[in-house]
């Protein structure tokens, strides 16, 4: 289910300048070339200025909200653990003695869209 959503929202963002932003902070942009879904990865190919191709990869989000001005990848927790209480203390107490975090744990990747003239 999550594929087929995936794929027709990544198509809409094709040869578009677009942003990536994680807390109201730009990680990337630049013009979205070619996008490619593997296992649990996203790969974005962007035209930017200072780079002809730049990949950019981040992981399967686990819902999709659309905006008018883009999309919400939610990587929020509450989707693995389904308000299980117990579940989600597990989760955070791993989350805490792991040494790697990831920037998209119980977060949202915001896409926006540039607008066209």
């Amino acid at each position: 289910m999550i594929t087929h959503e995936l794929d027709s929202h990544l198509k809409n963002l094709l040869q578009r300048n677009i942003s990536f932003s994680i807390n109201n902070k730009t990680i990337r942009e630049g013009l979205l070339v070619l996008f490619h879904v593997k296992d649990f990865y996203i790969s974005f190919i962007l035209k930017t200025p200072k780079y002809p191709s730049k990949t950019y990869e981040i992981p399967v989000p686990y819902a999709i909200h659309q905006r008018p001005a883009g999309y919400i990848f939610d990587y929020s927790n509450r989707y693995i653990h389904k308000n299980n209480q117990q579940l989600s203390l597990l989760i955070n107490a791993i989350h805490k003695n792991t040494g790697k975090k990831s920037k998209f744990l119980d977060n949202t990747l915001t896409i926006n869209i540039e607008k066209l003239d």
